[in-house]
């Protein structure tokens, strides 16, 4: 589909959301997009909760997550100056932009609902079993379907809610 690109803050999902456009027979463009960069187009942009955009790049760096670590990527992000609030910011106009769809990347990997939307957005039919097919998708022994790679859990980082404040979650819609 022409015209339509994949946005999406660095470490919220932004392959797994190209995997599942391509799984629906529609390769996009991928892109980390601030807002005041937008061109004409259609955008999906795929958002994830802050505290765990920070958990993956900690774990990408090969880091231990310890709250020295979690804290001084959130306040250098990415090695560069700026919080990682001050960086999410870059990105929050496309939130409200009309030419933009936005879909949670945990509402992604859980359950093909949000393929199925992804699908009638791209205006393709949807194949059963293509949620299936995304990449890191695995079975527990009891047939319970989950997204094992790459995933973050903050609920195991010990401190994070100190460092990600309640403002910054509400305006990501976490």
């Amino acid at each position: 589909m022409d015209g339509i690109l994949i946005n999406g803050f660095p470490k919220s999902g932004n392959h797994a959301l190209q995997k599942a456009c391509a799984l629906l027979g529609v390769p996009v463009p991928l892109g980390h997009t601030p807002y005041a960069e937008k061109k004409d187009g259609k955008y999906i942009l795929i958002i994830r909760d802050p505290r765990d955009i920070l958990i993956s790049m900690v774990t990408f760096r090969g880091k231990p997550l310890t709250l020295e670590n979690l804290k001084t990527e959130y306040d250098r992000w990415e090695g560069n100056e700026g919080t990682l609030a001050e960086k999410l910011a870059e990105y929050e106009g496309w939130l409200d932009d009309p030419d933009t769809v936005y879909l949670k990347y945990e509402e992604l990997i859980a359950n093909d609902e949000t393929m199925r939307e992804l699908a009638d957005f791209l205006g393709v039919p949807y194949p059963e079993g293509t949620f299936e097919k995304l990449e890191g998708l695995e079975k527990d022994p009891d047939g319970f379907t989950f997204y094992s790679f790459p995933h973050s859990d903050h609920t195991k980082a010990e401190g994070i809610d100190g460092i990600v404040s309640k403002q910054l979650l509400a305006t990501w819609h976490y």
